[in-house]
């Protein structure tokens, strides 16, 4: 199971905090071209975010706290923040999203053993690891 997680946040968490920040960015009035050289990926995959075909699965938009984040760090992306960091940020992102259980009813659509009340796999492990500064 715990394998599943790491495919979990890879495969859907990480997806959609790229596409909130596409969308983030464009909001700012950034190009898709320059979206996609700010981020390290290609203007296809930009608008792939942009019209849904990715990193759609997973909605945390609903979330107040998730939109903020995705704000702070589209700025930090406008000041230059290296592919190395931003990888880094994101995934930090996907963790604290996932021990905060905003991802548990989309992993039990996929995953029907997955009781998200009675779960809390993702908070034991990721929690320690979003918490430590």
């Amino acid at each position: 199971m715990t394998r599943d997680l790491f495919e979990l946040g890879y495969r859907y968490v990480l997806p959609s905090i790229r596409r909130m920040l596409v969308i983030s960015l464009k909001e700012m009035g950034i190009t898709q071209m320059r979206i996609a050289q700010l981020l390290g990926i290609t203007q296809s995959a930009v608008s792939k975010y942009l019209n849904m075909k990715r990193g759609s699965l997973v909605d945390l938009w609903r979330y107040e706290d998730v939109r903020s984040e995705v704000n702070r760090l589209a700025e930090e992306v406008m000041r230059g923040l290296s592919n190395e960091e931003l990888l880094t940020k994101m995934t930090i992102l996907a963790l604290k999203y996932m021990a905060k259980g905003y991802v548990c009813e989309f992993h039990s659509k996929i995953d029907p053993t997955v009781n998200p009340s009675s779960c809390g796999i993702c908070n034991r492990l990721f929690y320690p690891l979003v918490n430590l500064g």
